[in-house]
C-alpha cells in the first residue's frame, strides 16, 4: 500500500490558489461517478438566516453514494499523490487536495458490502492526514456499498460573498452549475447507457439531476497543428437551448470537466442569436487533459504561455482561435439565415464608415451587427496605426536606410494615411448632407450657410493644418484649402491691415466681403491671387440676390485699387437660382450658363474686364452636388481596398 510522504499543507497551499467555492462539490460528484455510483445524495449545510423562507449561505456539505467506495485499490490511490489509478478516466490523482483549500476537515466513512474483515474504513482528511489516520472495523450486516463524506470548517477566505466566496444554498442554481461543469461527463455517461441520479438537498427542499436533465450534445472533431507539425485531435461538444436567455459560452475542458470559460466578449459576440437562443460549446482534447493544472481550475502551463514551444506546441490563444472557427460554422449550420443578415450588417457598416471597409471585411464573428463591426474595426485600425507609425519612425532613425524596408514602411503608412483621409472625407459628406437639409428649410438664413463654410468674424493665416481644417471652403474646390490668408466677414481695412500692416487706411474701408481668401503665387513671389465670395441665403428675396451682382464687383474693385500685388481674382456669388434670378442673369451680357452634371441652368460664369475678375454665380445645390460627387469618387476608391 502506498503512503503520502509529502507535506499535505504545502500541497494544499500550492494547489489552492484558484479553487472555486463549489469545486469540492464538483470533484466529489465526479469521483462518485468514476467509482460507478448510480445514486449520489448531497446535503448542503447552511448559515442561519433572518428570513427562514430563503436559503442560507453554504458552510459545508455531505455527500453519500453507492459507488465502489474506499476499497483497497481506491484507498491506496488516496494515499498516493498523483496516482495513475484512474488515468484512463483523465484523473490526475490530486483532486482531493483541493478539498482542503476550501474546508479544513473532511470526515470519511466507507462501508463495503462483503464479509471480509475491515470492510468499514473511517478517517479524517485534514492537513495532518497520514496512512495511520484510517480506522478499520468490520460489520457483517452491511449489504450495500455506502460512502459518506462530510465537509466542514469553511476556510476563512471563503466566508464572504464574492466571485469565489460563499453562495446561497439555492438548489436550482447549484443544479445549473453542476450541469454546466460536468456537462460533457454526464452526457457521455448517458450516451453509454449508465443510469445515475444526483439528489440535492437543503434545509427546506430537494431536487434531482438525472438523465432527463442531461441535454444531448452534438460532437464535431477537428485538428489543430502545433509547431511540432503534429496534428492534435480536439472535439467540440455543442448544444443550443431555446430558453430566451441569450447566454453564449464556450468552455475548454479537461477530464470531461469544464475548466476555462469564454464568454460573449471572449467569443466576439456583441449581438444575439435568433430568438435569444442560448448556446454552450465544450472543447475537449487529450492535449488539454495533459495540461490541466493540479488545482482542476486552470491550464497551469498554458494560461501564461504567449508563444508555443516543443513541450507545449499549441497555445490557448491558438486553441481559442481555431475553436471559434468551428463554433461559427456550427452556428451558421444551425441558423443559415444568419448569412444574409451578416451580409446586410457588413454593408450597413461599410456605408457608415467606408474608410474602415478593410477591417470590417476581415471580421469573422459568427453573428454580426453594424455597431459591433464598426467598434471592432476602429479598435483594430487604431492599434495598427500606432504600430505602423512606430515602425516608420524607427526606419527613419536608421543611419543607413534599407530601401526595401523603407518602401514597405511607406506602403503601410500610405494605408494609414488613406484611412485617416477617408475619415475626413466622411466628415465632409456629413457637412454636405447637413447643408442640404438646412437650405430646404424656409426659415434658414444666410448666417447658417456662412458659418458652416467659414465661421463669421474670423481670420487665419493658414499656418497650420488645424487652421485650414477649421473651415469648409473645400465645398467650392479642394484647391482653395491652400490659402495663405483667410478672412470671414472682416472689413477690407482689416484685411489690408493683416496682409500689409504698414499700409495707410484705404477708401471705403468699412465694406465687408463675406469671404476672402489670399493665395501665394509661386511663379511670382511678390504677387497674390485671391478668391472672394458673396453669400446670399437660400431664402433671400429678389432684391438681395440682384444686389450681389453689383456688390461683389465693387468689393473686387476696392481690393484692386488698394492691393497692387493682387494678381488673379476669382469671385463667387452663391445663393439659390430661381426662375426670377435666372431671368435677371439672362439679361446680363457678362454671364453665361455653365454645365453642371446634375443641375443645368443653375451655374453661370462671366469675366468682368473692368475689374479683371472671373465671376461664378452658383446655386447652393450645385455647390453641394459637385462637392458630393468629388467625395463619392474618393469613398468608392476606399471601399475597394
Amino acid at each position: 500500500m502506498g503512503n503520502i510522504k509529502v507535506d499535505v499543507e504545502r500541497i494544499v497551499t500550492n494547489l489552492g490558489k484558484n479553487v472555486g467555492f463549489l469545486q469540492p462539490i464538483y470533484e466529489t460528484i465526479a469521483n462518485s461517478l468514476e467509482a460507478n455510483a448510480s445514486l449520489i445524495e448531497i446535503e448542503l449545510f447552511e448559515d442561519e438566516t433572518l428570513d427562514e423562507a430563503k436559503p442560507g449561505l453554504i458552510n459545508g456539505f455531505s455527500i453519500t453514494d453507492n459507488g465502489d467506495g474506499f476499497n483497497d485499490f481506491n484507498l491506496n490511490g488516496f494515499f498516493t499523490l498523483w496516482t495513475d489509478n484512474k488515468i484512463t478516466l483523465g484523473c490526475k490523482g490530486s483532486g482531493r487536495f483541493t478539498w482542503l483549500s476550501v474546508y479544513r476537515t473532511i470526515k470519511v466513512r466507507s462501508e463495503l458490502a462483503y464479509n471480509n474483515q475491515n470492510n468499514v474504513r473511517e478517517f479524517i482528511f485534514d492537513k495532518n492526514f497520514s496512512e495511520d489516520s484510517v480506522v478499520y472495523s468490520s460489520d457483517t450486516t452491511i449489504k450495500e456499498n455506502k460512502t459518506i463524506i462530510v465537509f466542514s470548517g469553511l476556510i476563512e477566505k471563503y466566508k464572504k460573498q464574492n466571485k469565489d466566496g460563499q453562495i446561497f444554498a439555492d438548489l436550482e442554481i447549484i443544479k445549473e452549475n453542476i450541469l454546466n461543469y460536468l456537462s460533457v461527463k454526464l452526457f457521455l455517461l448517458k450516451r453509454d447507457g449508465f443510469h445515475f441520479e444526483i439528489v440535492l438537498k437543503n434545509k427546506k427542499e430537494m431536487c434531482t439531476i438525472n438523465w432527463d436533465d442531461v441535454l444531448k450534445l452534438d460532437e464535431q472533431s477537428f485538428l489543430i497543428k502545433g509547431i511540432d507539425d503534429v496534428p492534435y485531435i480536439f472535439t467540440m461538444f455543442s448544444r443550443f437551448i431555446d430558453n430566451g436567455k441569450n447566454s453564449k459560452r464556450m468552455y475548454f475542458c479537461a477530464s470531461n470537466r469544464c475548466i476555462k470559460e469564454n464568454d460573449d466578449d471572449d467569443l466576439h459576440f456583441s449581438c444575439n442569436l435568433p430568438n435569444n437562443v442560448s448556446m454552450q460549446m465544450m472543447v475537449c482534447s487529450g492535449y488539454l487533459d495533459e495540461r490541466n493544472g493540479d488545482d482542476r481550475s486552470t491550464f497551469e502551463v498554458l494560461d501564461g504561455l504567449k508563444s508555443a514551444n516543443l513541450l507545449n506546441p499549441i497555445t490557448l490563444s491558438q486553441i481559442k482561435k481555431e475553436s471559434i472557427k468551428v463554433m461559427n460554422q456550427i452556428i451558421i449550420d444551425r441558423f443559415p439565415e444568419i448569412i444574409e443578415q451578416n451580409k446586410e450588417e457588413v454593408d450597413k457598416a461599410i456605408a457608415e464608415v467606408p474608410y474602415l471597409s478593410k477591417y470590417i471585411k476581415e471580421n469573422e464573428d459568427a453573428v454580426k451587427s453594424s455597431k459591433s463591426l464598426i467598434k471592432e474595426a476602429t479598435s483594430k485600425y487604431e492599434k495598427e496605426k500606432a504600430k505602423v507609425k512606430t515602425e516608420f519612425e524607427k526606419v527613419l532613425l536608421e543611419r543607413n536606410i534599407n530601401p526595401l524596408q523603407f518602401n514597405e514602411a511607406v506602403a503601410k503608412m500610405s494605408d494609414v494615411a488613406a484611412i485617416e483621409l477617408g475619415e475626413y472625407i466622411l466628415y465632409r459628406d456629413s457637412v454636405i448632407d447637413g447643408l442640404k437639409k438646412g437650405i430646404e428649410l424656409p426659415e434658414t438664413k444666410e448666417d447658417f450657410v456662412h458659418n458652416v463654410i467659414i465661421p463669421k468674424n474670423t481670420s487665419s493665416d493658414g499656418g497650420t493644418i488645424s487652421e485650414k481644417r477649421f473651415n469648409n471652403i473645400w465645398l467650392f474646390d479642394d484647391k482653395f484649402m491652400t490659402f495663405s490668408y483667410c478672412a470671414s466677414d472682416k472689413t477690407i481695412k482689416q484685411i489690408v491691415d493683416s496682409l500689409y500692416p504698414d499700409k495707410d487706411e484705404i477708401f471705403r474701408a468699412k465694406k465687408r466681403p463675406d469671404i476672402l481668401l489670399a493665395f501665394d503665387n509661386d511663379d511670382s513671389p511678390k504677387k497674390r491671387n485671391a478668391v472672394m465670395v458673396e453669400l446670399k441665403g437660400p431664402n433671400a428675396d429678389e432684391d438681395e440676390k440682384n444686389k450681389s451682382i453689383t456688390e461683389l464687383p465693387n468689393h473686387i474693385s476696392i481690393i484692386r485699387k488698394n492691393i497692387a500685388s493682387i494678381d488673379t481674382i476669382y469671385g463667387y456669388i452663391v445663393t439659390t437660382i430661381d426662375e426670377s434670378f435666372k431671368e435677371t442673369l439672362g439679361n446680363q451680357d457678362a454671364y453665361h450658363p455653365l454645365f453642371s452634371k446634375d443641375l443645368e441652368g443653375k451655374a453661370y460664369y462671366g469675366y468682368l474686364k473692368n475689374v479683371n475678375a472671373h465671376i461664378y454665380i452658383l446655386d447652393l445645390s450645385v455647390v453641394l452636388s459637385d462637392a458630393k460627387l468629388r467625395n463619392k469618387m474618393f469613398i468608392d476608391m476606399i471601399k475597394q481596398k
